[in-house]
């Protein structure tokens, strides 16, 4: 059975390794049984030893947390560099080859819409359109230069992508303000 000096050496291992620390198969198994046994030590204690039991748990559950979140970090950096962690035992290995299915179907799905959709990689219009709002608009708008515009007030004049300005003045929020020759 493991205990929480035990496991406290294992959370500082998985810490100084680089990639997922190799823990034994029955290691769930292990520290279930020992947080059963804490538990049932604490029904029986009172005062001090009772509050010293109750302090042990929550010590043992905050370490199993975080070496959780370690050894979660670490595995989803392999997979989602096309590796498969090879230290996980056997709960974390069918948890984490669904996850390396399911990225790998995104992945497929994201090289499938630029290939497909040449649209994707044709460049930006830089085109501006110079215009004036006719009236307050209070959200924000992403430009297609992926910039950040607004919120605005009627009688703004705002130099901005064509294609966002077209779509302000469809809904009549903008007008074009005409420069020189342009029609």
């Amino acid at each position: 059975m493991l205990n929480i000096e035990e496991l406290a050496k294992i959370y500082q291992k998985e810490l100084q390794t680089p990639h997922l620390l190799e823990l034994p198969d029955d290691f769930f198994e292990k520290i279930g049984k020992y947080l059963v046994a804490l538990e049932r030590e604490q029904k029986g204690a009172e005062g001090l030893k009772k509050e010293l039991v109750q302090e042990q748990l929550r010590e043992t559950a905050l370490l199993l947390d975080l070496l959780y979140q370690a050894r979660m970090v670490k595995a989803m950096i392999q997979l989602a560099t096309g590796e498969t962690p090879d230290t996980l035992i056997a709960k974390e290995r069918n948890g984490f080859l669904e996850i390396k299915r399911v990225l790998g179907e995104l992945h497929t799905f994201y090289e499938r819409g630029v290939v497909e959709k040449k649209a994707l990689m044709a460049p930006i219009s830089t085109n501006r359109v110079l215009v004036i709002f006719q009236t307050d608009l209070k959200e924000k708008i992403l430009g297609v230069d992926a910039k950040v515009y607004g919120p605005f007030k009627t009688g703004d004049v705002v130099n901005l992508p064509a294609p966002n300005a077209e779509l302000l003045l469809r809904h009549g929020i903008v007008k074009k303000i005409k420069i020189g020759g342009e029609e």
